[in-house]
């Protein structure tokens, strides 16, 4: 199942969360300026998707223009930039917590990341310690990083014992973390 459809399966979707999948991590791992250089988190469809959507549920004149105004690019070239830039006005219509609606991306991806594990010691602790480097490092996340504000050295965490814990510690964060967004109103 694709990223976007299994977030769409287990939270309420709005015009933030489509604007932080449009972005991608970049927003958060590069400067601001970099973001195009990481890959969006769903595709220019499930975004036209989700604008059929919006519009058939909404009567509020201003998001009808707006929608009518992305869904214009439909079928033709347009850059990311641009898709962007028609997103962020319908963005802040309601106001959405941004970092609520990061954090269903991110337990979301952690999911997929934790599925494409191969159960190859340093592989799988490289690839999960990739994935939190992507959400900068968050004081929430269920890992201790190798050098990240610790002596932890490589010799103690590329070992077997570690390797379960890390991802015993992922996939039980990852459990609480989407019943907690869950039952957040």
């Amino acid at each position: 199942m694709k990223t976007f459809e299994t977030l769409k399966n287990n939270f309420s979707v709005n015009w933030t969360t489509i604007l932080i999948g449009w972005e991608g991590l970049g927003m958060i791992s590069l400067s601001p300026c970099d973001w195009e250089k990481s890959p969006p988190l769903l595709t220019l469809a499930e975004m036209y998707e989700h604008c059929y959507d919006a519009l058939a549920k909404t009567d509020n004149k201003r998001e009808i223009s707006l929608i009518i105004d992305l869904l214009d690019l439909e079928g033709k070239p347009a850059e990311r930039a641009l898709i962007r830039s028609l997103l962020l006005p319908l963005a802040n219509l309601r106001n959405e917590d941004t970092v609520f609606e990061l954090r269903k991306w991110r337990v979301i991806t952690l999911c997929e990341a934790l599925e494409q594990l191969k159960g190859d010691v340093v592989d799988d602790l490289v690839h999960l310690s990739e994935f939190w480097m992507y959400f900068g490092f968050p004081p929430d996340s269920p890992m201790e990083f190798q050098s990240v504000g610790n002596n932890i050295r490589p010799e103690d965490f590329y070992t077997d014992e570690n390797h379960k814990r890390v991802i015993v510690a992922n996939k039980t964060w990852a459990q609480k973390e989407l019943q907690k967004l869950k039952q957040t109103p």
